[in-house]
This record gives C-alpha cells, structure tokens and sequence, in this order.
C-alpha cells in the first residue's frame, strides 16, 4: 500500500509562498487558472490559502520544516524562475504556514 502523503499544512511548517491576489471573484479565478498551470508544470502541491482576515488570497507550493533542507531551496530556485503570462516570481519567499 502507498504511504499516506504528507499534511500540506502543519503547526511549525513552512511554505512557499508564490502568489498574492485579492480576495475577489476576478481574482481567484486568475488563481485558480495559475494553480491549475502550476500542476500542468509539476508543481502538484500548488494550491490557494486565503489569508486569516479574508482580503487576500495566496498561491502557496509545498510543505517543509526548514526552509533551508535541499528541496526548498531547490523548489524556490525554480519557482522564481518560472515565467507564466509575463509574470515572474523572483520575490517567492518562503512563509509560516501559522502566520498565512
């Protein structure tokens, strides 16, 4: 049998944080669409978080419990690499998911 996968989210975990858009129907479906775009490319963590006070919302990639382990800093070397519609992602930072 297949290993459960991880949590997306977890108290101490971070979080790349690619995107932010407001929290408006215009605007979530352009997140939805870069979501949609990010799984086509591989990136099949990608996924929308609205924030604690509802005004935003963020396109996040991946869980980690440093932001320092290989994989996310390969991860956030990649992504702000990324080009999609003339949008490039060079300020991707990474977040705790606690603090979204």
């Amino acid at each position: 049998s297949e290993a459960a996968p991880a949590p997306v989210a977890g108290p101490g975990l971070y979080t790349l944080r690619v995107s932010t858009y407001l929290n408006v129907a215009a605007q979530r479906e352009r997140a939805e669409e870069f979501v949609e775009w990010l799984h086509e490319q591989g990136y099949r963590e990608a996924r929308i978080v609205t924030s604690r006070n509802g005004r935003n919302l963020y396109v996040t990639i991946g869980s980690f419990e440093t932001t320092r382990s290989d994989e996310a800093v390969r991860l956030q070397r990649e992504v702000r690499a990324l080009r999609y519609k003339n949008e490039t992602f060079s300020d991707a930072f990474f977040q705790n998911v606690n603090t979204l």
